[in-house]
């Protein structure tokens, strides 16, 4: 029964906080660089929850955060834009924004809560990148370029279907997914 309320409290406080990022996303203001000495910058660029660099290729995601955090915002964007969200790696298996909700779970709950604020961290980092990927979208088609501001919105609601539809991930990812969809995909049906 213990076990039940905890992972019920978990639910919950999970979709306070996902509330919160979403109404994040909301906000028309040029998101800004995090701080390169954060655990977030360090955890991502890292690519695992050990802090240990990994030998593998850097997933999408994982490589377009590392290159955010180090203040090649143009490069991160054009990484985001060109993956194909659908067939592509999103985190690497050992990083925090890679852990399945049923890890999360199972963690102890003095450590859960450490786990969380750090995914939070993450998290704004990811929303970061999103909000500015959308924002150069945005600028596109108000530009009369609606071609480059589709490709961009295509490639948003891509990224937002698949975490949004990964069984595996995050419930706060999944939510966060969903909003990102919707954006984009409302997006582009005014560019129709």
């Amino acid at each position: 029964m213990k076990k039940r309320q905890i992972a019920k409290r978990t639910i919950t406080l999970t979709a306070v906080i996902s509330m919160a990022i979403l109404s994040g996303c909301k906000k028309d203001v040029e998101p800004a660089s995090p701080d390169a000495s954060s655990p977030a910058v360090e955890n991502s660029a890292a690519g695992a929850k050990t802090g240990a660099p990994s030998t593998e290729a850097a997933p999408a995601m994982t490589e377009a955060l590392a290159l955010w955090q180090k203040g090649k915002e143009d490069d991160a964007v054009a990484l985001f834009v060109k993956t194909e969200w659908s067939k592509a790696a999103l985190f690497a298996k050992d990083a925090l924004l890679g852990m399945t909700e049923k890890e999360f779970i199972a963690i102890g709950l003095p450590e859960r809560t450490q786990t969380h604020e750090k995914i939070m961290k993450e998290l704004d980092v990811v929303r970061a990148l999103c909000k500015s990927v959308i924002a150069r979208a945005e600028t596109f088609a108000v530009q009369e370029k609606p071609d480059t501001a589709r490709q961009y919105f295509t490639a948003m609601s891509a990224f937002g279907k698949r975490i949004a539809e990964d069984p595996d991930a995050l419930a706060i990812l999944q939510v966060l997914g969903k909003s990102l969809q919707k954006k984009a995909d409302q997006s582009l049906g005014d560019l129709n």
